[in-house]
């Protein structure tokens, strides 16, 4: 089992920012597109909800994950 460090939480926190900019996505959805282990993309979310940069919302029984505000990068 790999040991998530606190930077590479950070890290993948920042590249899902990447991934939910502009798009609302379920988890399964995020899963596919990030490649990230579910432990890693569990872990990124936590991150990002700590910091109240996620927002969740269900629809059709779904949830669907989108950043609070997007970025321009």
């Amino acid at each position: 089992m790999e040991i998530l460090t606190r930077e590479k939480q950070q890290a993948n926190a920042s590249y899902l920012t990447m991934l939910l900019n502009h798009r609302c996505l379920t988890y399964n959805q995020l899963s596919q597109l990030a490649e990230l282990s579910d432990n890693e993309l569990l872990a990124a979310l936590g991150w990002l909800m700590r910091d109240e940069e996620l927002f969740v919302s269900t629809e059709d029984g779904r949830e669907y994950f989108e950043l609070r505000q997007d970025y321009d990068f």
